[in-house]
């Protein structure tokens, strides 16, 4: 209990009794404390509160926890489902590859006057990535009512060609292209570019199936040695005509000069150098050449479609000699020397 007085009774006479507590000066009224022993029952009867309040308190809970996700979801059908102002008018289509913008409208299949919020985007997208030309799609919703959608194509870099399932290369209607992944797909338009490509031919797999990828022993390193071409040092005049797979262990490639090189599937990069220091010297002679195997490290078979020049050989052999005088040799020195004595051998 607490005695009056002057100081301490302000609050009765504050026209802002709660809002003007912080501040004020420090209650300075005197306390009576009064003892009092308060009986078992009535400390009970004093905590004890309605049977229904925690049940009222938690259905209240309940119906907000309902109520403000429905009111917020009918808000949101109102604001973006149902309104005018959201209905796709534009739809942009880009590519960056054969594939005309009909036909991607055509997968799509979205048109101008639907709601622009019901379109779903995440479907659109797997429709187009599909096509097995696509390689990845990109779709945007862009308020208030257009859709933006960007298309990047396979790039073909080689001709499948498997004579025993009739797969012929520049054949629109049996011939399947082949990305730098391997990836299966049908050609869309035959322009001289994809005429010109180079071609894999195997004769051992299964019919094959657009968007799959090849599985045959030496594919990758066939489409390996075709992204490097003309990037070897004295490989640059170089043009890859096919890549015949013939067993598990080695390839055979056709040049458009016609010389045919044979390489082991375990050695690409090893026998490109190799053939680069070989093509570095050839040039020197009259006679081309038409096979060279390089599966091999040591001893490489090379052989000529015509006969050697004679005279053309001692220029080959003599800058050896003066390596020679020199003394110590590098390690690609050597085999550089070795590769040159195979073709003094002929």
């Amino acid at each position: 209990m607490r005695r009056k007085t002057e100081k301490g009774n302000y609050r009765k006479f504050s026209i802002f009794p709660r809002f003007g507590r912080r501040g004020r000066l420090p209650d300075e009224t005197d306390w009576i404390v009064l003892e009092a022993e308060l009986s078992p029952g009535a400390r009970v009867r004093r905590s004890r509160r309605p049977a229904y309040f925690w049940p009222v308190r938690i259905a209240a809970v309940a119906v907000l926890g309902v109520s403000i996700p429905i009111g917020l979801n009918r808000a949101n059908n109102e604001i973006f489902y149902e309104n005018e102002e959201f209905v796709l008018r534009q739809l942009t289509v880009k590519t960056d590859g054969v594939l005309s913008e009909g036909k991607l409208r055509e997968v799509a299949n979205v048109s101008p006057g639907m709601k622009l919020m019901e379109i779903d985007l995440g479907k659109l997208k797997v429709h187009l990535e599909k096509l097995p030309i696509v390689k990845e799609a990109v779709v945007v919703r862009e308020m208030p009512d257009r859709i933006n959608i960007s298309v990047t194509e396979r790039k073909p870099v080689a001709w499948l060609s498997c004579p025993p399932l009739g797969i012929r290369p520049a054949d629109m209607e049996r011939g399947y292209l082949l990305d730098k992944e391997g990836v299966f797909f049908r050609c869309m338009n035959l322009t001289e570019t994809e005429q010109n490509l180079p071609v894999i031919e195997t004769y051992r797999m299964d019919e094959p199936r657009e968007g799959q990828v090849m599985s045959v022993d030496g594919t990758t390193c066939a489409l390996d040695l075709i992204a490097k071409q003309g990037k070897v040092i004295g490989t640059e005049d170089l043009m890859v005509h096919a890549v015949k797979l013939r067993n598990e262990w080695s390839f055979e490639c056709l040049y458009r000069g016609g010389m045919t090189v044979t390489f082991s599937i375990l050695g690409v990069d090893r026998g490109l150098k190799d053939l680069g220091i070989i093509m570095s010297q050839i040039g020197q002679m009259e006679a081309p050449l038409a096979t060279v195997n390089v599966a091999v490290s040591r001893n490489i078979p090379v052989t000529f479609s015509q006969p050697i020049d004679p005279s053309a050989v001692s220029v080959i052999t003599e800058p050896l000699r003066k390596a020679a005088q020199l003394g110590a040799e590098s390690f690609d020195d050597t085999r550089e020397k070795h590769l040159r004595s195979i073709l003094k051998s002929g």
